[in-house]
């Protein structure tokens, strides 16, 4: 019970440390820094945990088919936000998520498609993505953010873990990916800084998921050759400095003069 509560409580935990980062470095470096697996490792950890390295492989290929429909969701709510309000680009915004992973439940979970769709994804969604120019608005640091935050974040990792857990490993895999840091950040950046902080923050993310999806990519290529500690282990050092060397090319931190 204790470890399934510990992996729980990581995507909470990593919420407030990138809202610190937002406060400190802006939504780009926040934003990209989100693009790492905090909550599918946990989830994929437990499914793996509960009904072994074989479900956990085919779920692993789920996740990066469903991850193209995250970015859906990132490039929707970004073009909702300048006219519509949080609560409704939310709505929309998973209305377009849920519509993409249907199409998804049609996809065959294999290697191949596990490697093509998130990365044509990735390609044009972010040759859509909207570019916000100008300074950007210095985001609020109100005494109950944080914690809000962090229980909004739970209690979404708690249901989507649920619901993990009963779906089959195809399934499973789609469900992995569903927006769960992606809205609460995509919210709050909104309520507080406005559209163009979303757009940022949210563009950053879909670039960063690169790292999201090589890690289940390396998990699903490794879980049939190994136990799945050593595996889970290996998959996130590696995704670890991926992200630390991407983030060096692709999103650099706006530097601090642009929040005027």
């Amino acid at each position: 019970m204790f470890p399934e509560l510990a992996k729980l409580a990581l995507a909470p935990l990593f919420v407030a440390v990138v809202t610190l980062v937002a406060r400190r470095l802006g939504p780009a470096a926040a934003g990209f820094l989100a693009g790492l697996p905090v909550v599918g490792a946990p989830i994929l950890g437990l499914l793996v945990a509960a009904h072994g390295n074989a479900f956990g492989t085919i779920s692993a290929l789920g996740t990066a088919i469903g991850t193209g429909a995250t970015m859906v969701f990132a490039l929707v709510y970004a073009l909702l936000a300048p006219r519509m309000s949080p609560a409704l680009c939310l709505l929309a915004s998973y209305a377009a998520y849920f519509a993409a992973a249907g199409l998804s439940v049609f996809i065959p979970v294999t290697w191949p498609f596990a490697v093509l769709v998130p990365v044509v994804a990735w390609l044009l969604v972010l040759q859509v993505f909207p570019m916000p120019a100008g300074s950007l608005k210095p985001l609020p640091a109100p005494a109950w953010d944080i914690p809000v935050r962090v229980t909004a974040t739970f209690a979404l990792v708690a249901t989507v873990t649920s619901l993990a857990h009963v779906a089959g490993p195809e399934l499973a895999g789609l469900v992995t990916p569903i927006p769960i840091i992606t809205a609460v950040l995509a919210v709050f950046s909104h309520s507080q800084g406005g559209p163009d902080v979303s757009a940022v923050l949210l563009r950053a993310l879909v670039r960063g998921l690169v790292t999201f999806v090589s890690f289940f990519w390396l998990v699903a290529l490794l879980l049939p050759l190994a136990h799945a500690s050593y595996v889970f282990t290996s998959a996130l050092l590696v995704c670890l400095m991926m992200h630390a060397a991407l983030g060096k090319l692709i999103a650099p931190p706006r530097p601090a003069s642009q929040y005027e």
